[in-house]
């Protein structure tokens, strides 16, 4: 199967630990992060995280349904 790019956009309660939950999901996964941002949004205590991964097609569902289990985690959205 071939790779391919995808974004995902995090809304996040602005809280200690909540980047390391999402981040560790990848590294536990054997996912790659090729890109990573932070950002605090419009709503006060809530960050927006963008992460840029390459995978099949196929691992993107199971990422985002695995992402949205994860505490603090409000939205996922892949672009």
């Amino acid at each position: 199967m071939t790779t391919k790019n995808f974004t995902i956009i995090i809304l996040v309660d602005d809280k200690p630990g909540a980047l390391t939950r999402i981040t560790g999901l990848f590294a536990r996964r054997a996912y790659n992060i090729d890109g990573l941002t932070v950002v605090k949004s419009s709503n006060p205590g809530v960050s927006l995280v963008t992460i840029l991964t390459e995978t099949q097609e196929c691992c993107i569902d199971f990422i985002t349904r695995q992402i949205e289990k994860i505490a603090d985690v409000r939205s996922v959205k892949i672009v």
